[in-house]
């Protein structure tokens, strides 16, 4: 690592530890008070526009996956929870390459979508997509899940594309005591957790330590192991001020295999991926409050091998850091009007040999503005009007505006009506590629720079109705849009360009616009008093040019998720989990792949039994995925087989 780049990390690690520590802590009379404050059951959510709303006020369609559905679902990988969300599509390239996009997956790499883990953004600045299995978070970290379902580059700028998936991790102060957890399964899967929570004064905090392994797919080489440490400590500084400081560590072996290519021998690649970030809040009054957020976001791969057949080592590794400050405010001018105003600044720095044929890291900064107001006319009528300018080093200066009404058609029932704007900024890889391998003399070129590639664009128009009724047991949401995409950025092979084993060296452009179009529904139904229903439901209608990719075929046309639960007595629950896709095109094809996925229903099933022994609180909790079997035929033909798995948790007080 460069020395400047080595002592910015150190830098910003240190000022981390000797300053972290996190949002408000509330002496309230017990930890469930603390969660109802913090996590009310009142649909509110954070992520929207940055200022606290509920879902009925929101610009932008959003569902929440709380805590007892994450708890419920059986997942044990955070991919496959976005089942839940009306219109997310979830796949996998290998067992340790997810691919979770909004509406359609064109590849293995989901470039239109941002995911933030508590406002920090994990979005793969070289390659695009987020590395799930890379982050330094487990299942249980999470408090909730806010998914923003259409274009946000209004508040979270470039990338923000198709969608915004929020990861809000749990206030230290509700995990207090030890807790040890085990899952034990089919494929090899071995998991352990452990974690210690505690206070000391105005600090509380959360150590947590974790193992997984598991052998992958049947036929492929692809499992891997992670072992992962992360840390969440909240300070309250004083009355209106307080601080939260959360770090974490991952590594871990992973197989690698390759499907395209038989003169790339299976082997083992590397992975080390880290993170330090720091936010302080000073709280006058619920809405006049200012906030600082510091990050620091590492992801380091080594992966190396010898060609088969040519005497000739490829390197692949990579280093990846990104840096972000962002300072907001909040405040309330009278009762129909708030604001959230900010600036942020963040450098992508990427360095990597193979793919852009210099040892010398590849900066992009990026530079924001952003602002979002909220006005009542009336009792019935709300305005939302935000606006992003955002400047980056690739393509210079852009805006994104979103503007919507809020319409109360009863006390319960909300019409919503939007439009939203947003780019897609290129990666690194797409603007500067320079990939070649030397053979005798002779160099074959992988990847180069063909053109000046553009941002690819969105307009979203968003018709939707939002209710709550019979004292929020039965919620919904439905969504009509029209998306118009224009300069999708993908990649072409050039047969004029040498590359000696491919068609010609492959280069990205703006080749493609698409329209997508149709109806999605989000619904909530509590029955009885111990039973939840939950439905995502999607119709997705895609036309595109399809110059190099079949966008108009990247997504099914229908996508359903269903979740039911049940509490029974004596600490016994139980839960369905049903996911159902229609036809779709692989998102990347082998020779061997059929030309479409075949329509595919998967059911999970959980159930658990609670119980008190001595000073310990423990669950035992068995989970079946695919429990009838269902063939899957899925890119690179990997099949869910039916699976189970053995979970024990024992929390000491």
């Amino acid at each position: 690592m460069p020395a400047r780049q080595s002592h910015a990390a150190c830098v910003c690690i240190i000022g981390s530890l000797l300053l972290g520590i996190a949002p408000a802590r509330v002496y309230a009379a017990n930890s469930t008070e603390i969660e109802q404050q913090y996590f009310p059951n009142l649909p509110i959510v954070l992520s929207a526009t940055r200022l606290p709303q509920p879902v009925q006020d929101s610009p932008v369609a959003v569902t929440v996956i709380t805590r007892n559905m994450i708890k419920a679902s059986g997942a044990t990988e955070i991919p496959d929870l976005l089942r839940l969300v009306p219109g997310f599509l979830v796949d996998y390239d290998n067992a340790h390459t997810a691919a979770v996009s909004y509406h359609m997956l064109p590849d293995r790499y989901v470039r239109q979508q941002q995911v933030l883990i508590d406002g920090r953004s994990v979005y793969d600045p070289l390659l695009g997509g987020v590395p799930w299995m890379e982050l330094p978070i487990t299942i249980d970290d999470i408090e909730r899940i806010e998914v923003i379902r259409g274009p946000d580059a209004a508040t979270y700028g470039s990338n923000s594309f198709l969608g915004v998936i929020n990861i809000i991790t749990r206030h230290a102060i509700l995990d207090k005591g030890t807790t040890v957890k085990t899952n034990l399964g089919s494929d090899g899967l071995r998991e352990g957790f452990v974690r210690y929570g505690n206070s000391s004064g105005a600090l509380d905090y959360r150590l947590n330590m974790a193992y997984r392994s598991d052998n992958g797919f049947d036929g492929r080489y692809d499992g891997k192991i992670v072992r992962l440490l992360n840390s969440r400590f909240d300070y309250q500084i004083n009355n209106l001020d307080n601080m939260v400081m959360e770090a974490g560590y991952s590594a871990g072996p992973r197989q690698m295999d390759d499907t395209f290519s038989s003169v790339i021998p299976d082997h083992i690649a590397r992975t080390h991926s880290q993170y330090q970030q720091l936010k302080w809040r000073h709280v006058a009054s619920q809405d006049n409050e200012y906030s600082l957020q510091l990050y620091h976001n590492q992801l380091h791969i080594n992966d190396s091998f010898n060609v088969i057949g040519y005497p000739i080592y490829v390197d692949r590794g990579t280093v990846t850091d990104r840096y972000d400050m962002e300072i907001q405010k909040i405040q309330r001018i009278n009762p129909e009007l708030r604001y959230v105003v900010g600036a942020s600044y963040r450098e992508d720095q990427v360095a990597s040999q193979y793919y852009f044929g210099t040892t010398d890291p590849l900066r992009n900064r990026i530079r924001r503005l952003f602002a979002h107001g909220e006005y009542h006319y009336s009792q019935s009528t709300l305005f939302n009007l935000g606006l992003m300018y955002e400047n980056n080093d690739i393509t210079g200066a852009d805006l994104s505006p979103q503007a919507s009404l809020n319409y109360k058609l009863t006390h319960h029932d909300t019409l919503r009506v939007s439009i939203s704007k947003a780019n897609r900024t290129p990666v690194l890889l797409e603007q500067y590629p320079n990939t070649g391998i030397t053979f005798q003399g002779l160099t074959d070129q992988i990847y180069y720079k063909g053109a000046q590639v553009n941002n690819e664009r969105i307009t979203e128009y968003d018709l939707g109705f939002v209710g709550r009724h019979n004292q929020n047991k039965f919620n919904y949401d439905v969504k009509f849009y029209y998306q118009d995409i224009r300069g999708l950025i993908n990649a072409k092979n050039n047969p004029n360009y040498p590359d000696y084993y491919n068609p010609g060296a492959i280069y990205f452009n703006n080749f493609d616009n698409a329209i997508i179009r149709g109806v999605e529904t989000g619904l909530d139904w509590k029955p009885a008093l111990n039973t939840k229903i939950h439905l995502a439901y999607a119709y997705i209608d895609i036309s595109s040019t399809d110059n190099t990719e079949s966008y108009s075929t990247a997504a099914p046309k229908s996508v359903l998720g269903l979740l039911a639960r049940h509490n029974f007595s004596h600490g016994f629950a139980g839960s369905v989990n049903i996911y159902y896709r229609s036809s779709m095109k692989p998102l990347a094809r082998h020779a061997t792949d059929p030309a479409f996925m075949d329509p595919y229903t998967r059911v999970d099933m959980r159930i658990a039994k609670k119980f008190t022994a001595g000073n310990t609180n423990q669950t035992v909790a068995l989970v079946v995925r695919n429990l009838f079997n269902a063939h899957q035929t899925t890119a690179l033909l990997n099949n869910f087989d039916r699976g189970a798995y053995l979970t024990y948790q024992v929390k000491f007080n």
